[in-house]
């Protein structure tokens, strides 16, 4: 069975462009909390989502840091 890769925002099929982001280490590092629980996985987006959804593009990178 193949890997089918999707925004995680607009769950629009990003098999022939997409962006991976890891949750930044400084969100992480500098959060004050240690052995915190995060989500290791890379966010998946797409092109419309990278230049039109920043904020919300954000708010899932520190979703995943805060665990």
């Amino acid at each position: 069975m193949a890997m089918t890769r999707v925004c995680d925002l607009c769950k629009a099929s990003a098999m022939t462009k997409c962006y991976q982001f890891p949750v930044p280490s400084v969100l992480t590092d500098n959060s004050g909390l240690e052995f915190k629980a995060i989500d290791p996985s890379m966010s998946d987006l797409c092109p419309e989502c990278v230049a039109k959804r920043p904020g919300e593009a954000i708010a899932l990178l520190l979703k995943k840091a805060e665990g």
